[in-house]
């Protein structure tokens, strides 16, 4: 009896993940540093390939023409300041 409960649950837990869709993620990195953001990279070209939806928005183009990824490259607010400062 136990057996089959164990198997009836292993069993509707696959189902409910090979049911799952794939869905839209953002991912916001503010880093100052690049090596941040190219640490995360392989992560999410993993879930592109699996059909997700990425939208990174940092300070660094990485993904150039990675299908499933979208980059929005946002001003580093250090940098604008620095530059205020020098200039």
């Amino acid at each position: 009896m136990m057996a089959r409960l164990m198997q009836l649950g292993l069993f509707l837990l696959v189902a409910a993940f090979s049911a799952a869709e794939a869905g839209k993620i953002f991912v916001w990195l503010p880093a100052v540093s690049k090596s941040i953001t190219i640490s995360y990279a392989p992560l999410f070209e993993a879930l592109a390939k699996r059909g997700h939806e990425i939208t990174v928005v940092h300070p660094f183009q990485v993904f150039k023409g990675t299908k499933g990824i979208t980059e929005i490259q946002s001003i580093d607010f250090m940098d604008s300041f620095l530059d205020e400062l020098s200039g």
